[in-house]
């Protein structure tokens, strides 16, 4: 018995490791990128795209929080697709997306579920449609909602703590940025 506790424990102890590194890998990509790069937009989609691929997701959408808007700043397809958006939605306008506004009032992650494709914006309504898992990040500057990192999942796969460990970090960089 002791054995198979001491297998089970090295195995914990090597995801973890694992784990580690991979954020620290991330950590080092990421103040490389904004070290060397004088667009913002240039760090945005090494951002996002890192982000798909670092926690296997299909979509992540970066907003940013103005006065009484959130203003939609770029959208991420694992296909590759870059979309610089710009588009303003009143603050009213997320009551149709509990997820990002329990996320926005609690100020902490919340994973899963769907967003409302029925109640988003025209736009976003294809690709709302076979989401099946999301996580959203609130992206926090001096103490107060900034923006939100959206995060989703065709596959019906939960996010989970690891994913919010990198997700957090992302959401980190893309306020610097």
């Amino acid at each position: 018995a002791k054995l198979v506790s001491l297998a089970a424990h090295r195995a914990e102890l090597l995801a973890e490791a694992r784990s580690s590194a991979h954020r620290l890998e991330l950590t080092l990509e990421l103040a490389m990128a904004l070290a060397s790069s004088s667009s913002p937009r240039s760090v945005i989609q090494l951002l996002l795209s890192r982000t798909v691929v670092a926690v296997a997701a299909d979509r992540v959408t970066l907003s940013r929080i103005e006065g009484d808007e959130l203003v939609i700043e770029a959208t991420y397809a694992r296909s590759g697709e870059l979309t610089w958006s710009g588009r303003r939605y009143s603050l009213d306008w997320l009551d149709g997306q509990p997820l990002v506004r329990e996320a926005l009032l609690t100020r902490k992650p919340v994973l899963g579920g769907r967003l409302d494709a029925g109640a988003a914006a025209p736009e976003f309504r294809d690709a709302l449609a076979h989401v099946r898992q999301t996580a959203t990040l609130p992206l926090m500057l001096g103490g107060e909602v900034a923006g939100t990192l959206v995060i989703s999942r065709v596959e019906d796969r939960p996010f989970d703590g690891d994913d919010v460990s990198v997700l957090e970090l992302m959401g980190n960089a893309a306020m610097l940025a």
